[in-house]
């Protein structure tokens, strides 16, 4: 089974579940159906709302902040009327969201399930959630990583996993250069040296001529050789991922491969991810029933589309953030062309030879940010399907599922070093001209697993793809993994930033929002149920103190809008358009409750 796709589905669909609350100022059930009522209802009316393009001025992010939520935790399979379980955490509904108000709502423990999002509050929740992120640019592979590659490349080469393989890697030219640095000259060159290494490199000369009955020179000559054929220590992860060749041990020559691993990369509103869509539906309702052991009849179509297809991301081309092609880079400069009518959702090829050379044909680069597809295809069979989001500076995985036949490939590891590499082939190929290269604020080099839970042993195979970092929930910075875990041994939830780490914050995510920022609030775009409200926070707040007082305006700024503002941050409060249907329809309805016979009252419909 693989813990890649199993974390993931339990976190997003536990937390879609919720019970919303709106701070103790309305029931679950009202919050629930107020989303419900603002929601466009179709999946094709979503999507199509998602698929505005950048330079559309008038599309802003639109949320509806929805209060804290509790649950049945799929972690510790605990609900909220156990002692001490349940999964809590702060619940909104996403409409439409740019790609830069994502990822600083990623930076600050949100993340999304379909257009519902959520963040976790770990320090009351059963089961706390670390955002975990690899810097891919800089990903070391580790030997267990390594058989995974390996496993895959042996089924693919010979229909058997157990098959060692040689696999033919072409050489990195700058490791060649710096191999031939170290190429040997003569044996008075290495004598009259006083490195230590050429003292050693001289006694191994020595001792491989008295072994085998040959001359010292003999033997520096077999060893040079040596050197020029081996292969560098460290090779790029890309070359184990799509190797060139692939040979038996022991048999000289090529052979034809037993099966073919194409991956492909579609947008979620393509018409190729929409042909895919009923046998992406019927592998994740077998994926469901045999991984997580789900009843086939709770996986409907519907549920599918709203899960994994429905995205609240506006789909934005790289060069709205500066993102331009390397001149030179492998893939070209032009899009190798999609089957869409928009320019912006055509992809940059990742080949770096021949298709018919390759045992593994990598994913092609999109030339846009947004939510994909990304689809593995056995023999042009569909056995796994992986839902990313592609955004200013990383790719973060939303979900993965495969079809249960090939669980023995580790397909969940797979994928998440096929995403990594994916993202090290777009610092490549991509660069932004509004900023330094060694300025990683401005550059795609990261890699989002999603939440790392240390109670849930599936959920430890994230902790190994090095170098990762966990988000601190109080500081909002990331901080070593090496660092946080040994905080984790003994305690179940742990600030991980001290003073040193909370100077590594993204932005202003560290900056903390007071009673004296209140002036901020004024600035709030809102959409409100009646025209007559206003469009900003400052005329619903004099909507408020004229019409229900200042009692339900304290109410309203301490028991809603002050958690909000502390969950987004600054940054994004005067980005994001917030609905108030719900709280208004809450804060009315108290007012009515509590009124005494006789005394008029003003209502507001929505």
């Amino acid at each position: 089974m693989s813990a890649h796709s199993s974390a993931g589905n339990q976190s997003a669909r536990g937390c879609q579940s919720a019970d919303n609350k709106l701070d103790g100022t309305s029931s679950s059930q009202e919050a629930s159906d107020g989303a419900n009522n603002d929601n466009p209802g179709s999946s094709s009316s979503t999507l199509n709302m998602s698929l505005k393009l950048a330079n559309d001025n008038s599309k802003a992010s639109v949320i509806q902040y929805l209060g804290p939520g509790s649950s049945y935790c799929g972690y510790c399979k605990r609900s909220e009327r156990q002692s001490g379980g349940g999964r809590r955490s702060y619940d909104m509904q996403t409409y439409s969201l740019r790609v830069s108000d994502y990822q600083v709502l990623l930076d600050r423990n949100w993340r999304r399930s379909g257009t519902f999002s959520y963040c976790p509050i770990n320090q009351t929740t059963c089961c706390p959630n670390y955002p975990v992120i690899c810097t891919a640019t800089k990903f070391h592979l580790t030997r267990s990583q390594r058989k995974c590659i390996a496993k895959v490349n042996s089924y693919l080469a010979t229909g058997n996993v157990g098959n060692n393989i040689n696999l033919d890697f072409s050489r990195d030219p700058t490791k060649d250069k710096e191999i031939q640095k170290k190429k040997i000259t003569t044996l008075d060159e290495i004598r009259s040296s006083s490195k230590l290494r050429a003292k050693r490199f001289l006694r191994q000369c020595e001792r491989k001529a008295k072994l085998y009955g040959k001359t010292e020179e003999e033997s520096m000559n077999d060893i040079r050789d040596k050197w020029d054929n081996r292969l560098p220590s460290r090779l790029p992860l890309e070359s184990y991922l799509f190797p060139k060749k692939v040979m038996l041990l022991g048999e000289s020559g090529s052979f034809k491969a037993k099966h073919s691993l194409r991956i492909d990369m579609v947008h979620v509103n393509s018409r190729r991810c929409r042909a895919s869509r009923e046998e992406q539906h019927h592998m994740l309702v077998r994926y469901q029933n045999k991984v997580h052991k789900e009843d086939r009849r709770e996986w409907s179509m519907s549920r599918f589309c709203d899960f994994l297809v429905e995205t609240p991301l506006i789909t934005e081309p790289l060069t709205e953030f500066d993102y331009v092609s390397r001149g030179g880079a492998r893939g070209g400069g032009t899009p190798s062309g999609d089957d869409d009518d928009d320019d912006c959702l055509s992809f940059h090829s990742n080949l770096t030879d021949p298709a018919e050379y390759l045992l593994v044909r990598p994913p092609q680069l999109p030339t846009a940010f947004g939510t994909y597809h990304c689809n593995y295809y056995l023999d042009d069979k569909l056995i796994a399907t992986g839902v990313l989001d592609v955004l200013p500076k990383c790719i973060t995985t939303v979900y993965f599922f495969y079809d249960p036949d090939y669980d023995f490939l580790n397909l969940g590891i797979y994928s998440a070093l096929i995403e990594i590499s994916m993202i090290r082939q777009m610092d490549k190929h991509y660069i932004s001209s509004s900023s330094n290269s060694d300025n990683s604020e401005n550059q795609l080099v990261n890699y989002y697993l999603g939440f790392y839970v240390h109670e849930c042993k599936k959920m430890h195979y994230k902790t190994r793809f090095r170098p990762s970092y966990l988000l601190c929930s109080k500081t909002y910075c990331y901080v070593p993994i090496e660092i946080c875990l040994k905080k984790l041994l003994d305690r179940k939830y742990a600030d991980f930033a001290d003073e040193q780490h909370e100077q590594q914050a993204y932005g202003d995510n560290s900056r903390s929002l007071s009673s004296s920022s209140l002036s901020e609030w004024f600035s709030i775009p809102i959409i409100p149920p009646e025209p007559e409200l206003g469009s900003t926070m400052s005329t619903y707040f004099t909507w408020l103190a004229s019409n229900l007082g200042d009692e339900y305006l304290d109410l309203f700024l301490n028991g809603y809008l002050a958690t909000y503002a502390k969950l987004v941050g600054p940054t994004l409060l005067s980005r994001l358009t917030m609905k108030v249907a719900v709280v208004h329809r809450t804060l009315m309805e108290r007012h009515k409750r509590l009124t005494r016979p006789g005394e008029p009252t003003k209502v507001v419909t929505q």
